[in-house]
């Protein structure tokens, strides 16, 4: 899970943490040693949840990451590409999140025509992910002209949405 300031890191571990998931954490105020304790941990799945920031975005190995969740969004499309990376390595599949507010959509599809990567956008509710419902179609009132009719479309309103790679 990529994050993007070091104090959304703790804060999500914790939550994780008393929610009983068990996670660690990865960021640049960690010592090296304590880094690399932890990414070997990960690797040997001593526990199945990684929360960091960029550090780890480039130049670190995990062979068996199944899927990649963008909190926050990256920065640009390069970092984008790389954080994504970690995942499907050496030819295999792999999934990839990103958790975004309606006004952070123009970051996803940016990165998106830059990279030329599909994107398929989800919903997120209730904990699960949802397909986009098409805008609910209403019947006429009766004896209402055409020209009386509103031409303001119905309105979806979501909190969270989320956008997946393959």
């Amino acid at each position: 899970v990529f994050v993007n300031q070091i104090e959304k890191v703790d804060e999500i571990v914790s939550k994780l943490n008393y929610h009983h998931l068990p996670c660690r954490f990865l960021h640049r105020d960690a010592s090296k040693e304590d880094r690399a304790r932890t990414l070997q941990q990960f690797r040997d799945g001593v526990f199945p949840v990684l929360i960091t920031t960029d550090v780890s975005a480039r130049g670190i190995d995990i062979p068996e990451v199944e899927c990649i969740v963008h909190y926050d969004p990256a920065s640009d499309a390069d970092t984008y590409v790389h954080r994504s990376g970690r995942t499907g390595r050496m030819g295999r599949a792999g999934l990839v999140f990103s958790i975004i507010s309606s006004q952070e959509r123009f970051i996803v599809e940016k990165f998106s025509k830059q990279t030329d990567l599909p994107i398929v956008e989800k919903f997120m509710s209730h904990g699960a992910l949802e397909d986009p419902k098409p805008p609910v179609k209403t019947a006429k009132p009766a004896g209402k002209s055409p020209a009386s009719k509103s031409s303001t479309p119905a309105k979806r309103v979501h909190k969270k949405g989320g956008f997946g790679t393959k």
